[in-house]
């Protein structure tokens, strides 16, 4: 298999029963329901062949190896989305919902499932860690029926960070990291909801993905495979003539950044997208009218348009009016509307937005300060690797396709109309104790197919 960096040094040594002597880690398989909206590679069975190989190696055999499920490896946003029943900007499904929603992945891909409960059969053990796409796994009833389906699989949920190797190996999503996809309560997510229910803590990435971007894929499929999903708003801010989208792509950077510094605007402006809704409300009757359509459905009260443009008076009025409609209303509802809105020439302000896999890099050289060896993550999509001596950084990458960062500015949406002209490298983390007493790593290849 080839590889894209190696450091190792020399054989096996005996380890804590708490660990394996291998640690495989993967991120990022976004497992769907095995439809059309389903992003998970998987036209030649290769995670199920990843699985298989791994379990016939001298360690497979000997029960010796660890798979760590590093985030997002269930794709719960968009599998069953008439499921979620709660049109809210704060809460995500109840248990019952979250339960149907690994009902259709667990039919779509039962394969899979039985491939891990073949692997952990010799005594190999494979473990979820939660990312934002399947914070679902917290539920209880969502655990049992996965271990039904794969087997005795552990979860680890509640941490930013999670261990091996005596701290040696540090493993986080990193969906925490990036301001989007965060959530303020992961050390438990489960939340009182409205009606006595208990529901999930909603986190802005995954709204906007539900409510927008699942809208979207219907006419651009690879919409989605702009991961983390606030990439998407390079695309769409491109769509001059079509101002609803550049009005949800400056609600999507609001969310990105969390602060008024960085934002879609003209010129040093940073508010120039809400401030242009915001005039034209005040200067277009048609416009206000529409908008006031919109207010009534989102807040059931019987407003005048007039008290509308009252109400929206600010920029940041805006952003909340439309952080608010975006769970109610249909894009194919509100979208249009938006299109009416004054046109003018955008341009991306560079201050403050979540600085990708720069970001990354910095927490891990923190994990190095703190002790650690080797530290990964996932969840960026694009695979990273630092190596300084005993010191090292991988990003895994994930097993849909995608597209490098250093892509995104010159994709348009027409780009996105057909996902298989991009291509996929299906990668993992292999790591193992060394007689000399320091980890052996490999960030390893199993797949790839470049974009045609």
């Amino acid at each position: 298999m080839p590889c894209n960096a190696r450091w190792m040094s020399g054989g096996r040594r005996w380890l804590p029963m708490s660990d394996k002597p291998v640690t495989l880690v993967v991120s990022d398989l976004h497992i769907g329901a095995g439809d059309k909206m389903d992003d998970f590679v998987y036209d030649k069975d290769q995670f199920v062949s990843f699985l298989a190989s791994q379990a016939k190696t001298t360690e497979g055999r000997k029960g010796e190896i660890e798979v760590i499920l590093n985030g997002d490896f269930l794709e719960f946003a968009q599998v069953e989305p008439e499921a979620y029943q709660l049109g809210s900007a704060r809460f995500w499904c109840s248990e019952k919902e979250s339960a149907r929603k690994l009902a259709s992945i667990l039919r779509g891909h039962q394969e899979v499932f039985a491939a891990i409960q073949e692997f952990q059969a010799n005594g190999n053990t494979c473990t979820c860690m939660a990312g934002n796409h399947d914070v679902d796994l917290y539920w209880p009833s969502v655990q049992a029926a996965l271990k039904s389906a794969a087997g005795p699989m552990s979860f680890e949920l509640g941490k930013t960070w999670f261990s091996r190797y005596g701290g040696r190996l540090r493993i986080s999503h990193g969906h925490m990291f990036d301001s989007a996809n965060s959530f303020d309560n992961w050390e438990n997510p489960i939340l009182p909801g409205p009606h006595k229910i208990m529901r999930l803590e909603m986190c802005p990435g995954t709204l906007f993905m539900v409510k927008f971007v699942n809208w979207l894929e219907l006419d651009y499929p690879f919409a989605d495979n702009l991961n983390p999903s606030w990439r998407l708003y390079t695309v769409l801010m491109k769509e001059r003539q079509r101002y609803g989208l550049v009005a949800a792509a400056w609600l999507l950077m609001k969310f990105a950044s969390r602060n008024p510094i960085a934002a879609l605007g003209t010129g040093d402006d940073p508010l120039k997208v809400g401030d242009r809704i915001r005039d034209t409300v005040e200067n277009s009757a048609a416009f206000r009218e529409s908008i006031a359509g919109l207010w009534r459905e989102v807040y059931e009260e019987p407003v005048t348009p007039e008290e509308v443009a009252r109400r929206l008076n600010s920029a940041n009025d805006v952003e909340r009016f439309m952080t608010d409609m975006l769970p109610k209303v249909s894009p194919g509802r509100w979208v249009p509307v938006f299109d009416a809105a004054q046109p003018g020439t955008l341009s991306i302000a560079k201050a403050g937005l979540w600085k990708d896999p720069a970001a990354l890099r910095k927490i891990a050289g923190e994990q190095w300060d703190d002790g650690a060896e080797i530290v990964t993550m996932g969840h960026t999509h694009e695979a990273d690797v630092i190596e300084d001596g005993r010191f090292r950084y991988y990003n895994t990458g994930c097993w849909t396709r995608s597209v490098s960062w250093s892509k995104d500015s010159a994709l348009t949406m027409a780009d996105l109309r057909d996902e298989s002209k991009f291509p996929y490298s299906l990668r993992y983390l292999r790591v193992e104790s060394t007689a000399a007493g320091t980890l052996g790593s490999e960030l390893v290849t199993y797949d790839s197919q470049p974009g045609v």
